[in-house]
């Protein structure tokens, strides 16, 4: 039952009514009563009037001017990456999806500007905000910075997936293996366990499905979403798809040398919990000898940095 500010009912049976008289054309004298009820006729809403073009002029004002409000190292906090990186995705973003091309609509009001609807996707990614609090600060509606979201993952997964979402090559393998020989680990790729992301921000209905493995110079390599926290480390690893090359036998060739032994496969650092793959050196679980107690696997540099983009983009 729906109660109007003048104090009139209004039941469901009444609006279902009210909706087949409106299908039927028959509202003649319902809608005057509907109307006193002060009840939403069955339509599009109005626009709200915001001000998409003031947002833009103040945006470039603040941040992309000749003289800015906000300098280099502002940008890079709030969009989470310099401003030449900035526009260089902008540009990729544009020439992939048409959606983020300003148009006009059908009664010649030009549409939302390039600038606000990817900065719109970036915010959102960058600082995990709500839908919402985008229509508060850059005049965007929360449907239309949802969609931002959706179509700049899409668009820079196109134009830039070949390049940098991509496993490493026979060269970058042999870098990694180079500064882990450096550092005492001959033929190490990785550690298992050092490997994840922590997102401060993140919701805690989505805390622990997001995993990261990331190389010493802050470089992702492999990422894994999707699991609940509730996973041990042999439930993720059942379901992240990193040891798939391995276990196909597609494994990256290496060559090194361990006590005189020749090995061609790499393999990564692990606790005790892991299984027993070729893949896996694992951990001296009780260490005595004073040389045991002094190795120590690299630190993950990765644990304490919150990134969207990494280094390695520009």
């Amino acid at each position: 039952m729906v109660t109007s500010p003048k104090g009139y009912m209004c039941s469901e049976d009444q609006t279902i009514t009210y909706r087949l008289l409106l299908r039927n054309g028959r509202t003649s004298g319902f809608n005057e009563i509907y109307h006193r009820w002060e009840l939403t006729i069955p339509g599009r809403a109005p626009n709200k009037k915001r001000d998409a073009s003031g947002r833009h002029t103040r945006l470039l004002e603040q941040y992309f001017g000749p003289d800015p409000v906000y300098n280099a190292r502002d940008v890079r906090t709030r969009f989470r990456m310099t401003q030449r990186l900035f526009l260089r995705i902008l540009q990729g973003v544009v020439e992939t999806d048409s959606y983020f091309v300003q148009r006009r609509d059908a009664t010649g009001k030009r549409g939302i500007f390039i600038l606000l609807k990817v900065t719109a996707a970036l915010r959102q990614l960058a600082y995990s905000v709500a839908a919402d609090s985008i229509d508060e600060n850059l005049e965007l509606s929360a449907s239309t910075a949802l969609e931002c979201v959706k179509r700049f993952c899409h668009a820079v997964i196109h134009c830039i997936g070949e390049e940098y979402l991509r496993p490493p090559n026979q060269l970058e393998m042999q870098t990694f293996l180079d500064q882990n020989a450096h550092r005492g680990f001959v033929g190490m790729i990785g550690s298992v366990d050092c490997m994840h992301w922590q997102w401060r921000i993140c919701l805690s209905g989505l805390a622990g499905q997001y995993k990261a493995v990331a190389d010493y110079n802050l470089r992702i390599w492999h990422r894994n979403f999707g699991s609940p926290g509730s996973l041990n480390d042999i439930n993720v690893l059942d379901q992240s798809n990193l040891f798939e090359d391995f276990l196909q036998g597609n494994a990256p060739r290496v060559e090194y040398t361990v006590n005189g032994n020749q090995y061609y496969t790499p393999y990564l650092l692990a606790d005790g919990i892991y299984p027993e793959w070729v893949v896996f050196v694992k951990s001296i679980e009780r260490p005595r000898r004073k040389k045991h107690k002094h190795v120590k696997r690299p630190v993950a540099r990765m644990s304490n940095i919150v990134l969207v983009f990494t280094s390695g983009v520009e």
